[in-house]
């Protein structure tokens, strides 16, 4: 594969675009950040014409692929309407209506710009219902880079994240402030007995438990990963 102008666009982009891409996660492609042009249901296409199977589908919301076609014609069809109201409308309603009928835990629904900002929603929230000040998370998992919950992701070395049964809180970048950890508390995953442990010593301050279904990523590699989280299970909820 060539990718020349991509590598063009990367040097271009540095110019103006802070590390020359629009997210951190988008910088680690090699030989250099790829930047693409256009898709075509299951396949992406870069500017130097290469082509790939789209496994990554933005992140998850282009489960259908790129460009179906009754997507992109009520896509047309909302534009020609209005493109933006920062104000109630009817569509917001027929989506949080079709969101409840099909998602089984889902009674009410609050939309939110990114997943950073709905989770900073959810700890406020159980914070503000419970009046406890704790956040129960798990290593390797992602819930956005915002200070109070980028921690223990992604440690950089295994020397920073203590025994597996009580591993250490750890910071995700510079530039966080320390006081982020005394309101979390850091469980390794895909161990309910610790968990319930954990509860039993410290239900008392534990607003919420935050978790991902799977094992995202950890520098811990000593347990074999769960396919789904004890957790989300029915009988659990």
């Amino acid at each position: 594969m060539m990718f020349e102008r991509s590598q063009e666009l990367f040097e271009r982009a540095q110019n103006s675009l802070a590390g020359g891409v629009g997210a951190q996660v988008r910088s680690f492609s090699l030989p250099t950040p790829i930047y693409f042009e256009r898709g075509d249901g299951s396949k992406i296409y870069d500017v130097d014409g290469n082509e790939y199977i789209d496994y990554l589908l933005a992140y998850g919301p282009l489960i259908l692929g790129h460009c179906p076609g009754p997507v992109v014609e009520a896509v047309r069809a909302q534009i020609d309407a209005a493109t933006l109201f920062g104000a109630p409308h009817e569509t917001a309603i027929q989506l949080a209506e079709k969101l409840v009928e099909i998602v089984p835990c889902y009674d009410l629904v609050r939309f939110n710009n990114s997943g950073s900002e709905a989770v900073q929603a959810i700890q406020r929230l159980a914070r503000g219902f419970t009046g406890k000040p704790k956040i129960l998370k798990f290593e390797g998992h992602y819930h956005g880079w915002y200070d109070n919950i980028y921690i223990s992701h992604l440690p950089e070395a295994l020397s920073m994240i203590g025994l597996e049964n009580a591993p250490w809180p750890v910071l995700g970048t510079a530039g966080q402030p320390e006081s982020v950890l005394q309101d979390i508390v850091v469980l390794g995953w895909n161990d309910l007995e610790i968990v319930e442990k954990t509860l039993k010593a410290h239900g008392h301050e534990i607003a919420a438990i935050i978790t991902g279904t799977i094992w995202r990523s950890s520098r811990r590699r000593s347990k074999p990963m769960a396919t789904r989280s004890p957790l989300s299970s029915p009988s659990r909820s």
